[in-house]
This record gives structure tokens, sequence and C-alpha cells, in this order.
């Protein structure tokens, strides 16, 4: 698809919205399967991983197996 109008920029948008939403809860479920204290480190280094991944182009990651 390409992004060009207004609807490529929504679908831009939408998409990364609920990327966003995708990747705080599984840091919410994460950091309560660690029993919060033993899951918020853990929990914090794979979300910034997956930032980090998608800040540097990467494309088609996995972020759940990325999570696990």
């Amino acid at each position: 698809m390409q992004n060009e109008g207004l609807i490529g920029k929504f679908y831009m948008f939408g998409e990364t919205v609920f990327l966003l939403l995708y990747v705080n809860f599984l840091w919410i479920c994460f950091t309560l399967v660690g029993f919060i204290v033993f899951g918020i480190g853990p929990s914090t280094v794979a979300m910034f991983t997956v930032f980090r991944k998608w800040s540097m182009g990467e494309d088609g990651i996995r972020v759940f197996k990325l999570f696990l």
C-alpha cells in the first residue's frame, strides 16, 4: 500500500497506535507474570528493544517472540 494522501497517512497513524498499544499490553502482562518486582526489569528491556528495532527501520519483527 502506498502511503500517499490522506488515507495513507491515516493508515500509518492507525498502525502505529495499534503497535504501541500492543507493546504496552505485552509489557503489562509480562510484568504481572513476573510478579511485578521480577518482571518490570525484563519487560522494560524487551519493550525498549522492540522500540529500538522499529526506530532502526526493521519491519516484520515478531513482537511476542521478542518479548519471550
